[in-house]
This record gives structure tokens, C-alpha cells and sequence, in this order.
């Protein structure tokens, strides 16, 4: 065999491997990116759980932020305050991976009404003076802000 027609086999099987590799990589990445949904679910159904806990544990604030009883003393009100925090932390977290692809439609969708009710309890007024609501980023208020009403 000639040197030229060796290069020339070397030449296709470089190419074959070059196929085979970025075959393999892009498989790689399909099931890094099914790993990383995976995760990003278990850390919200994570969260979930985590805060469903808190809101059993002060049921008799909750049931009162939702039904818009008025608190027995200020400390319960910073009981509900706090409450609302964890809840639009968590609601801020799905808001964003929402609007960066990562939470589909659909979920955050069926999350939507839910969060207007919450926005229109008279604990968002109180609330939206407190420091929790300014630790929220301004896209996610006024979010919050269009769904009030």
C-alpha cells in the first residue's frame, strides 16, 4: 500500500473518531441535563417538604394568615410575616427557574393562582414592609405586584 492511501485511511478513521466522540459527548450531556432536572425537582419537592413542616408547626398562624383572621399579638403577626417569607422565598426560587427554562410551564402555571391568592391575603401588606419583601429581587415584586387586585 501506497503512504498516500494510508494517510488517506488515517484520515477517515480520525474522522470516524471524531463522530464516535461527539456522539458520546452529546449522550454525556443528554444525561447530565436529565440528572440536573432530576435534582432540581427533588430540591423543590425538598423545599416543599421543609416548609409544609414550619407551616404544620404554626398551623394557627397559617389558618389565620389564610383566612384573614386578625393575629392574637404581635408576635404572632411576625410569626405569619416570617411564614410568608419562607413562602415567597420558595415561590421566588420557582418564579426564577421558571423564566430560565429549567421549570416548565405547566407546574409553574398551576402555581400561579395560588400565588395570587397569597398576594391578595392582608398579610402581604404588612409584609411588603418588612425586610423579607425587599430581599426579593425587583422582576419577582413586581410579579407579585401585578397579580395584587
Amino acid at each position: 500500500m501506497e503512504l498516500q492511501t494510508l494517510a488517506a485511511i488515517a484520515e477517515i478513521t480520525g474522522v470516524i473518531m471524531i463522530v464516535i466522540t461527539l456522539l458520546f459527548l452529546g449522550l454525556q450531556i443528554r444525561q447530565a441535563n436529565k440528572a440536573t432536572v432530576a435534582t432540581l425537582f427533588q430540591s423543590i419537592a425538598d423545599s416543599e417538604i421543609a416548609i409544609s413542616a414550619q407551616f404544620v408547626r404554626y398551623s394557627e398562624v397559617w389558618d389565620k394568615v389564610l383566612t384573614n383572621k386578625p393575629f392574637g399579638d404581635s408576635i404572632e403577626q411576625r410569626r405569619a410575616i416570617i411564614m410568608m417569607n419562607l413562602y415567597m422565598t420558595h415561590t421566588e426560587n420557582r418564579f426564577r427557574q421558571h423564566k430560565l427554562g429549567y421549570l416548565d410551564s405547566d407546574t409553574w402555571e398551576s402555581s400561579r393562582e395560588a400565588i395570587r391568592i397569597i398576594a391578595n391575603l392582608e398579610i402581604y401588606e404588612p409584609w411588603s414592609h418588612a425586610p423579607g419583601y425587599f430581599n426579593r429581587t425587583l422582576e419577582f415584586r413586581n410579579f407579585l405586584d401585578s397579580l395584587r387586585g
